[in-house]
């Protein structure tokens, strides 16, 4: 029942922005399938927010299986200009996926003729399926690591020196460190997730250029490391930990980064 309502409102998205006073024919519509990881058993899809972009409109969904996504683009395939497919496997493995889905669906024809196990990735599974759309391979972190980069240089010019301060060790939080001490800023990492990091972090000063003077830093003290910073960027996944205490002692100037899921609190804000 849930599947079936999450496949009615995507359809009903699309549709409503077809018909919407705001909506331009010869702009494009770009739906972007992604995936992501997480703890919880049985996961729901879900869609994502519209955004309005320069060359058209962007709308989408996260998914949790190859089935899920499957049936999705069988349904809004043709009703799109483009199907962003995340290249970025983040699913387990499912040794025996459940093809119940597919059969609720009258979509028989999507099920393998034999057995066949389910290896998370997103673009290779949905790719033969689409048809009527263009279809394009995406990362998502890493559009997000770039898109941060971006808009921190168009609003400090330089990043060199810059005290940044990023709160979480995922695949974006890493992955911008890098990019960002690679500028020449001074790059403080900060996670209540301690097993491995050190290490990690270690070989990620390893990679970087050997005349790239400044290093990533760990940090085990949120208020000493917020202090004067010019930066704080919120990486993490379901925590508000950037509150007003650590905002009062940056930079006065300085710029707050949300990338995770509600990093910053009420009184932060």
């Amino acid at each position: 029942k849930y599947l079936k309502s999450w496949i009615e409102n995507a359809i009903g998205q699309i549709s409503n922005l077809k018909s919407s006073s705001f909506y331009e024919k010869e702009k494009k519509i770009i739906y972007m399938i992604g995936n992501t990881s997480t703890k919880e058993e049985n996961p729901k899809p879900y869609l994502t927010p519209l955004r309005q972009v320069t060359e058209g409109y962007i709308i989408g969904s996260i998914v949790f299986t190859q089935a899920q996504a499957r049936i999705l683009v069988s349904k809004i395939d043709g009703m799109v200009d483009y199907i962003f497919l995340d290249a970025e496997k983040k699913l387990p493995t499912i040794m025996k996926p459940d093809y119940e889905p597919y059969k609720s669906f009258e979509m028989y024809n999507l099920i393998p003729s034999s057995h066949s196990v389910e290896y998370g990735n997103i673009s290779s599974a949905c790719a033969k399926i689409i048809k009527k759309s263009s279809t394009f391979e995406y990362k998502a972190n890493d559009l997000t690591v770039d898109s941060t980069w971006n808009f921190l240089i168009s609003k400090l010019t330089d990043l060199s020196g810059k005290k940044i301060l990023i709160i979480g060790s995922g695949n974006i939080g890493l992955k911008l460190s890098l990019k960002l001490v690679e500028s020449g800023a001074e790059v403080i990492l900060y996670s209540r997730r301690k097993e491995n990091l050190r290490e990690i972090v270690s070989s990620l000063n390893s990679i970087k250029n050997k005349f790239v003077l400044s290093n990533i830093i760990l940090s085990d003290n949120l208020i000493h490391s917020s202090n004067n910073a010019d930066v704080l960027i919120g990486c993490s996944s379901s925590t508000p930990i950037i509150d007003k205490d650590l905002i009062s002692i940056m930079n006065k100037d300085g710029l707050v980064i949300d990338l995770g899921k509600g990093t910053i609190s009420d009184d932060g804000i």
